[in-house]
């Protein structure tokens, strides 16, 4: 990755931040403005909120809080001009009660904007398992092939399924069986590198993204990750095993739906051809390996 694909964006994202707080700087000014001209007895104080409210939003908290400071400098000025003289600590509490208008602004908008955030995050999320769901997997398989496209990396996606999964919840429960599943996204995380990405698909359906990685790389992974899961399987006295399908993609495919299509066709050829085994496959060359357990089964 170049670092343009980095900075480029941030750089983008700075910008618009400086942007709307230079206009809600300019907004304030001019609401400071018209609250000199309008005079004592029309008063449009409510209307400082909207820029401190805005910039809470888009900016953040404590540029929020700066605005507040100019816009409670600004009224202050405005009375100053107009003639109205108070006492000092008249002075000071008008500039307490407004600043806590202003600070209960910032508050509650930031709270929003948290919970928002939180409400996004959650509705890409399985609650179960705390991977990423179908549509964040595909949000990221998306993103991945654009980048393929700009630099023509190799890319592997694997799909795994556990078999006799069933089992399990049958003979132990349903709280077994999620325990099960909980434990494969844990191995996942311990196997994969930072920079894959990772979805529970449904069920007991997993799905591996890994940029930038071809046959021999994508082998070594998902080998390990067979190894690991057995042996969790074992240890914990489930009988479970995992087929994988996998494909490296040296070509960009035409939408993430179709790579993970072609990942759960060799996952199902791994499956038929016994279980418990991976298949690895090239697109788009004809070109297929069925990969055995390490001990030769």
């Amino acid at each position: 990755m170049k670092p343009s694909d980095v900075t480029t964006p941030a750089g983008h994202f700075l910008t618009r931040k400086k942007l709307v707080f230079l206009g809600s700087l300019v907004g304030t000014g001019l609401i400071g403005l018209l609250d000199h001209i309008s005079g004592i007895e029309l008063r449009i104080y409510p209307l400082y909120i909207l820029p401190i409210a805005i910039t809470t939003w888009l900016v953040g908290s404590l540029p929020g809080v700066a605005m507040a400071l100019l816009a409670l400098a600004a009224w202050d000025i405005s009375n100053y001009l107009a003639g109205l003289k108070f006492p000092a600590f008249v002075w000071g509490i008008n500039s307490f009660a407004h600043m806590t208008a202003f600070a209960t602004v910032i508050v509650l908008v930031t709270y929003l904007k948290r919970s928002r955030a939180a409400e996004h995050r959650l509705a890409r999320l399985d609650p179960l398992t705390e991977l990423p769901n179908s549509r964040a997997f595909d949000e990221a398989a998306e993103a991945a092939l654009e980048r393929q496209r700009r630099h023509r990396h190799p890319m592997t996606l694997a799909f795994l399924d556990l078999d006799n999964f069933k089992a399990v919840n049958d003979r132990f429960g349903h709280k077994e069986g999620d325990r099960l599943l909980c434990a494969v996204a844990l191995l996942l995380r311990q196997t994969t590198r930072a920079t894959d990405h990772l979805g529970r698909l449904g069920g007991d359906e997993f799905a591996v993204l890994m940029p930038e990685i071809g046959e021999e790389g994508a082998r070594s992974v998902l080998s390990r990750l067979q190894a690991a899961l057995n042996q969790a399987m074992k240890e914990r006295g489930w009988p479970v095993t995992c087929s994988i399908g996998a494909v490296t993609f040296h070509e960009p495919s035409a939408s993430a739906d179709e790579m993970v299509g072609r990942a759960d066709a060799a996952m199902y050829q791994a499956k038929n051809e016994g279980k418990d085994r991976i298949r690895l496959e090239r697109w788009p060359e004809v070109f297929h390996e069925a990969v055995g357990q390490p001990d030769g089964r």
